[in-house]
């Protein structure tokens, strides 16, 4: 029997994915009220519940359970604007030119979704929790663990590829692609292993504000106010800089670019 001092043992698979599932429906059912962070807190909860889904492929059938997900994704991504205008509402914070206190004000009504719209949302999440929970196996099979760490290799490797060209491009929409991939990564991580995942939430969040203000900026774009859009693509440019410079999310990045020679021996990845 492990001592109470003993590292703490993750809970199993089906646990974890039921424990999110009630974290999700608790937060759907604040997102049409005035807490900021209701949208944040369901979008995490959903996210996470899709990486334990794929990382243990067992948890559902097969068919139904593919459909679940792409369901549990569709409505992350209906809350993307909301997520979009609270994160540039507190970018401006400390703006206080007329236009950025204009814009600051539509920002905060975007940011907390119409009630038709919570309405909607809740529903639709109902529909997938049902769907979720019909097809969550009573007994799941193939939850071998080291099925879970196989997928979690797969993707590590392939996060170093995808940060290089990310930030030797610029490109936005790989910087996306590889914060996804890092978050993806992290969930994983801190699934198996608890505590483990501290550099990545560090370069996760780099590239979170760099596309914050990205897409801040072109939302000040069209707004007229070229004076902020400009002030805010110079921070960008910093956060890249920050990213692949000598700074502690710098650190973390040159490890995880380093990561691709470690993980190869005579072109065989090591396992």
């Amino acid at each position: 029997m492990p001592s109470a001092s003993g590292p703490r043992r993750p809970p199993a698979p089906c646990e974890r994915a039921l424990d999110l599932l009630e974290r999700a429906r608790k937060a759907a059912r604040r997102l049409d009220s005035s807490d900021p962070e209701a949208v944040h807190d369901f979008r995490t909860a959903a996210r996470r519940l899709r990486t334990e889904l794929w990382l243990n492929r067992g948890l559902l059938k097969r068919r139904p359970g593919a459909r679940a997900r792409r369901r549990l994704g569709k409505l992350v991504r209906a809350t993307g604007r909301a997520r979009d205008a609270e994160a540039g509402r507190e970018l401006l914070a400390k703006e206080n030119g007329p236009g950025e206190r204009s814009l600051r004000r539509v920002l905060a009504g975007e940011a907390r979704l119409p009630r038709t719209a919570a309405k909607r949302l809740r529903r639709k999440f109902r529909q997938a929790v049902g769907e979720l929970k019909r097809c969550l196996r009573k007994e799941p099979v193939d939850l071998d663990r080291t099925d879970a760490l196989r997928r979690l290799r797969r993707t590590r490797r392939k996060l170093p590829e995808i940060l290089r060209r990310a930030l030797e491009t610029r490109r936005q929409e790989l910087l996306h692609e590889a914060r996804k991939q890092a978050r993806k990564l992290r969930y994983a991580e801190e699934s198996l292993f608890p505590r483990r995942s501290r550099d990545l939430k560090r370069v996760q969040d780099a590239l979170g504000r760099e596309r914050d203000l990205y897409v801040l900026a072109a939302r000040a774009r069209q707004e007229g106010l070229a004076g902020l859009e400009k002030r805010l693509r110079a921070q960008r440019d910093i956060v890249l800089e920050s990213i692949r410079g000598a700074g502690p999310s710098g650190t973390i990045v040159r490890r995880i670019l380093g990561r691709k020679a470690r993980t190869t021996r005579g072109g065989r990845p090591l396992e």
